[in-house]
């Protein structure tokens, strides 16, 4: 292993609690081993739900709020971009990263990385997609290397000339060690005011339209017609969670949906309470919570829209289309829930833990690629302390 760590910059919009935040954030506590530093650079002065934890990692980071020309936003990133301070600039912001890396390459920075974690929108605007098209020709023109969360996610940021894909898929990891652990459920029912008999389903993930939560929501109402001893727990937070507390207020369904916010408790919540896990999401760049959702051994119902290599453990996840009306998927609920799972909790855990989502295999990957066009004879980093967030500022 080198001796000079490989420093790298990852372009995020924000430090909240989505999938590529996480995996990120759970990589720090690798990176030291596998000779990486890690900074980010986000997009926003506000606070986020894992500046704490970063910086608590050793992780730094640099603010740069987006400006409405592109002109300012490229300075602002060059007054980061320095070849002394960053070997790697590892950009995860969609087709904006057409931007970043241009900018990263007129910096002199060797290494530049486009990573796709979403699959291409349904519809856009023509101007939308004049933009995407620029974006995607500076991708191609200036990476050095293309990521891809998935199959599906290698086209969203575009192909080179010729169709031939140079996209390479590396499925983001996630931290499996609570995973493995156990948990009382009657003693989280009762934590959840819960009486011994309820059945419980789960979803995890933000409150944005892709996720579906209003079709969730109907699927629930349907099936605690039947029978009432059906409660249902969202984890997370977002722009539309507002929204659907009313709506299920509207529905006087209060006491059956508990609303849990953002939790650091994952895995104790899916293993120790939930019964089946619901996921009809209508687009996916990966879909990384069914993925926890099966390393704890729960019985999964999820949209045709999450990319097949989100099923690591097939006994365990039944597959709908999204499209599919809400007593279809209610009867699935019901069904899967009437039939003990075939593989263990350990077995699941085991075959996820085997798979190319354990983050510590994942690290090493990356790490690899980084290492491709790193030459640390060949470096000069310099040790800087302006820019990067300080604990005292995010208290401020």
């Amino acid at each position: 292993m080198n001796a000079t760590p490989i420093q790298v910059l990852h372009v995020i919009g924000g430090t909240g609690c989505g999938g590529t935040e996480t995996w990120l954030t759970n990589m720090l506590s690798h990176a030291e081993k596998h000779g990486l530093s890690m900074s980010f650079l986000v997009h926003t002065n506000s606070p986020g739900h894992y500046d704490e934890l970063i910086l608590k990692r050793g992780g730094r980071i640099y603010r740069c709020p987006n400006h409405r020309s592109i002109f300012q936003y490229s300075r602002s990133l060059r007054s980061v971009f320095k070849p002394d301070r960053f070997h790697v600039i590892h950009s995860h912001v969609s087709s904006y990263s057409g931007i970043v890396l241009r900018v990263a390459h007129r910096a002199g920075i060797p290494t530049r990385i486009a990573h796709s974690h979403h699959t291409r929108p349904v519809h856009q605007s023509w101007a939308r997609g004049i933009y995407r098209s620029l974006m995607h020709h500076w991708i191609n023109q200036y990476a050095t290397h293309k990521l891809a969360a998935s199959e599906q996610a290698t086209t969203t940021l575009g192909s080179p000339i010729g169709g031939k894909s140079d996209w390479q898929v590396l499925h983001c990891g996630i931290d499996l060690q609570p995973f493995e652990q156990t948990w009382d459920r009657e003693s989280l029912l009762g934590e959840m005011k819960l009486d011994s008999s309820a059945k419980v389903i789960g979803h995890l993930g933000r409150f944005v339209p892709e996720k579906n939560h209003a079709h969730l929501l109907d699927t629930f109402r349907h099936l605690i017609s039947r029978d009432k001893r059906w409660h249902l727990l969202l984890i997370g937070d977002g722009p539309g969670r507002r929204h659907l507390e009313q709506r299920v207020n509207d529905l006087q369904l209060t006491s059956h949906v508990r609303f849990l916010g953002i939790r650091s408790d994952i895995a104790r919540l899916l293993k120790g309470l939930v019964d089946v896990f619901v996921f009809p999401s209508t687009r996916e760049g990966l879909g990384l919570s069914l993925v926890e959702a099966q390393a704890a051994g729960i019985r999964c119902i999820a949209s045709t829209a999450v990319p097949d290599e989100a099923t690591v453990v097939p006994e365990l996840v039944t597959r709908l289309p999204a499209s599919a009306d809400y007593l279809a998927w209610a009867d699935a609920v019901e069904l899967v829930a009437a039939v003990p799972p075939v593989v263990t909790a350990q077995q699941a855990w085991s075959r996820v833990n085997q798979s190319d989502f354990d983050l510590e295999a994942g690290t090493h990957q990356l790490r690899m690629i980084y290492q491709e066009s790193h030459s640390p004879e060949g470096s000069s980093l310099k040790a800087r302390n302006h820019f990067f967030v300080r604990p005292s500022a995010i208290a401020s």
